[in-house]
């Protein structure tokens, strides 16, 4: 089968690249720049379906998901895939809802690796193949079904019939054999001859009467030789009218159709109409189900009424046709409505499903300022007096900090037919008690267990922080500086030690690693520092040949310089300037001056989450490396289980050989002590050696038991040693999973800018790179903003495209 894809994407080049990746593997692919030719096409191969239309949720006129939603329209049967690029819609839910309820099938994170779009796009086409198999067989199964339907309606015509045959059968037998006792009993036991006949008349009857009593016999002889050949379609002529018997008395007469009566009953033509009756065909369909769209109410109605067969019995084998089983209303309201002439003039509701219900997602209310960063007060000379940070947020022990409102599960609905309408998962978020802060009995408040500051971090641990003041510097005098709470440096972090913390205030760093949950404030400058990781902001007055990653702002007053920068936030260097670096900020930037005439060019990157995303690939590393080193204890831990299983089964024997040796020690020595009375010494000497063969065979099984019980407890103990090293790898996995939440959630509720502000200078070969665009300088700009924006959305004849938009201040 080769598989047809239908690609909607405004960016031709874009367009260009899905189409080159998926040609040579054999697929067979449309391209459409814009949204209505996409969907025309659709439609207009509405005959021959494609497998998979893939749609860029930013799409000029219309968006994505509405795109597909009409697409499913068009095509129920075409599997649908969204691309989007999550870093630059503001709220990310919008994406996700549409995934959900669009009925979109698959979808594919901007930028993606080419081998993840291709297996996409594989598997999106294999599940077509697969429902449409499904589909046919399906429609197969229907059409067999109805043809069995019929079958077995024909079979209970049938039925029915030969019942109604049988049962008049079965009434003319026991008819027959009532007239015939009572023409016993009548005859007195005599036998019925004409003689006996003849005996009745008072004398010898005359020629017309028996005349007219044959041709009577002749005729009811016809009818039911006729009655009984006619399937084979033959028939007996009648015979001719009576005619003498036309002359006969009314008394003759009746003493004829008297005698008839006792041997025959008459009416088999009757009996023969009644059959007919019964055998008339009331139609293919006497009873009709429609089902609501939603699948949530079924409908019964009365095509063509035949009491007969419009009955209970008919309404659950309809049902049972088309499986309608949940909802169903009670047998006697149904009856009711059968027996109503009124009411089953209109369809009956026979059946209705449930809606299902929505899930509520969690929330936490916070009751303090998550938000306070105010390290202190900026000097004239860009250094910083964190003396004066106005009021710091501040709780005694027991004060409420956070509050949890526990998400609520969705239910499920319910169609007539028994099948499941899903509901979204409720979504969770993370509520941890940090330092400093204890949850309440039920799990759902958080409350400060100290005096101090209290903290939300970026991964959504609530925190009560202390004071650690260190009057100098970080070096030997002090080591290395690990506080769970808000630590303040006087002097210098110094080169090779570390600073581990909520918050750090410090005069400035030299080549230090210092990793927060909080904020970094540096009233000097930071330098040769190459492992900074804060989970806050960082402020310094300059940063020189460093790397640091941030999930808030960066914020500095002179240079950058020969640095690395990754940021969650923005990076504001409005009043110095950014030489010979890369910046990568999702929050955009706000710079001075940008590069010089003689430095390396500075590259730029906003709106994008490549901060989270380095996160993201450490914790998938992580939780890779974990699970191959669980993989490797299971693995040993059952080689240890099969080793000592085998112990088991040697202990077993083992002592299974010792206790057969024991008994048959035990009777040697019975042998033997009899013996020695009998004063047989030669075969009291031959017994002697064979129990200590035994004894020392007892002895050898028993030093294989003790051999065997050591070497199974020295495996107990290693494998117990094992499964907590398998324990401690669970922790670190869970540990790792809620970082990963943690990022996740960090990531949706940040807002991406790709745009960058130089208030003074950009010099030519700087590189601006945002989520769709870039731009190269090839000339210095003054005063400009710099933002990716979507041209000729509106215009007529030109094809939309972003772009990296130049203007004045």
């Amino acid at each position: 089968m080769i598989h047809k894809i239908l690609v909607i994407e405004k960016d031709i080049e874009f367009l260009e690249r899905m189409k080159n990746l998926l040609v040579p593997l054999g697929y067979k692919v449309h391209g459409e720049s814009a949204s209505m030719d996409g969907l025309n096409l659709l439609e207009k191969e509405a005959d021959d379906p494609f497998s998979l239309v893939v749609v860029n949720y930013h799409m000029p006129m219309m968006r994505g998901d509405e795109i597909l939603e009409r697409a499913g329209e068009l095509s129920p049967e075409t599997r649908r895939m969204i691309m989007a690029d999550i870093t630059d819609i503001a709220d990310t839910e919008t994406v996700i809802n549409a995934v959900n309820y669009a009925g979109i099938h698959a979808c594919l994170s901007i930028p993606f690796k080419d081998e993840d779009f291709i297996s996409q796009v594989g598997y999106c086409c294999s599940r077509y193949a697969r429902r449409l198999k499904q589909k046919n067989l399906k429609k197969t199964t229907a059409r067999q079904n109805r043809q069995m339907y019929g079958i077995a309606r024909s079979f209970k015509k049938k039925e029915q019939f030969f019942a109604s045959q049988i049962k008049g059968r079965e009434n003319r037998v026991r008819f027959l054999k009532s007239r015939l006792d009572f023409l016993k009993k009548r005859s007195r036991g005599n036998e019925f001859t004409l003689e006996s006949f003849l005996k009745r008349f008072d004398s010898n009857p005359g020629l017309e009467l028996l005349s007219a009593l044959f041709r009577k016999l002749t005729e009811i002889a016809r009818g039911l030789i006729n009655e009984a050949v006619k399937d084979q379609g033959i028939v007996i002529p009648r015979l001719e009218e009576y005619g003498p018997g036309e002359d006969l008395s009314s008394e003759d007469l009746k003493l004829v159709e008297d005698f008839l009566s006792l041997v025959f009953k008459e009416g088999a033509a009757d009996d023969a109409s009644a059959v007919s009756e019964n055998d008339k065909d009331a139609g293919d369909r006497i009873l009709e189900v429609t089902v609501s769209r939603d699948m949530l109410e079924a409908r019964l109605r009365i095509i063509q009424y035949d009491p007969d067969l419009v009955n209970m019995e008919a309404v659950r084998e309809l049902l049972e046709f088309y499986n309608i089983c949940f909802g169903l209303i009670d047998d006697v309201a149904v009856e009711e409505w059968l027996a109503s002439e009124e009411e089953r003039a209109a369809p009956l509701l026979i059946a209705r499903g449930t809606l299902p219900k929505q899930p509520v997602n969690a929330r936490v209310e916070y009751h303090f300022e998550v938000g306070f960063t105010n390290p202190g007060k900026i000097l004239e000379d860009g250094s910083m007096d964190f003396r004066d940070r106005g009021d710091i947020p501040f709780v005694s022990q027991g004060t409420l900090l956070a509050e949890k409102q526990p998400m609520v599960e969705g239910v499920p609905g319910m169609t007539v037919t028994g099948e499941e309408i899903p509901v979204l998962p409720a979504r969770d978020v993370l509520f941890e008690a940090g330092p400093g802060a204890v949850f309440s009995e039920d799990g759902l408040s958080i409350f400060a267990d100290a005096e101090g500051q209290p903290h939300l971090d970026a991964k959504g641990n609530v925190s009560v922080f202390p004071e650690m003041h260190i009057a100098g510097d970080v070096d030997y005098k002090t080591g290395n500086i690990h506080f769970k709470g808000n630590i303040t440096v006087a002097g210098t972090v110094r080169q090779g030690f570390s600073v581990t913390g909520a918050t750090l205030t410090a005069g400035q760093i030299e080549g230090a690693e210092i990793e927060l949950t909080g904020d970094l404030n540096v009233s000097n400058g930071i330098t040769d520092a190459h492992l900074i990781r804060v989970q806050g902001s960082v402020q310094a007055k300059y940063v020189n040949n460093s790397v640091i990653r941030a999930f808030g702002d960066l914020i500095v007053q002179k240079e950058i310089i020969d640095s690395k920068i990754l940021l969650s936030g923005a990076c504001i260097n409005e009043t110095g300037i950014l030489i010979s670096s890369e910046v990568e900020a999702k929050g955009g930037m706000k710079g001075g001056g940008v590069g010089t005439e003689k430095s390396s060019p500075v590259r730029i990157r906003v709106g994008t989450e490549g901060h989270i995303q380095d996160l993201m690939e450490q914790v998938e590393k992580g939780l890779e490396e974990n699970r191959v080193k669980s993989l490797e204890l299971e693995k040993e831990i059952e080689t240890l289980n099969v080793r000592d299983q085998k112990l088991h089964t040697a202990i077993s024997e083992h002592a299974y050989a010792q206790d057969r040796s024991q008994v048959e020690c035990r009777s040697v020595e019975k042998e033997l002590d009899r013996l020695q009375h009998e004063e047989n010494l030669a075969e009291v000497s031959r017994l002697t050696d064979q129990v200590k063969k035994m004894v020392k065979q007892v002895e050898k099984e028993e030093s294989a038991i003790n051999k065997a019980f050591e070497e199974q407890d020295s495996i107990a103990e290693i494998i117990a040693g094992k499964r907590e090293n398998l324990k401690e790898l669970e922790i670190r996995a869970g540990d790792l999973l809620r970082d990963k939440k943690a990022l996740e959630d960090y990531a949706a509720r940040e807002d991406a800018l790709a745009c960058v502000i130089v208030a003074k200078t950009m010099m030519p070969g700087s590189t601006v790179v945002g989520p769709k665009a870039r731009l190269k300088t090839s000339q210095p700009l003054s005063r400009v903003k710099i933002q990716e924006i979507l041209k000729g959305e509106n215009e007529d004849g030109v094809i939309p495209h972003w772009v990296m938009d130049i203007s004045n201040l």
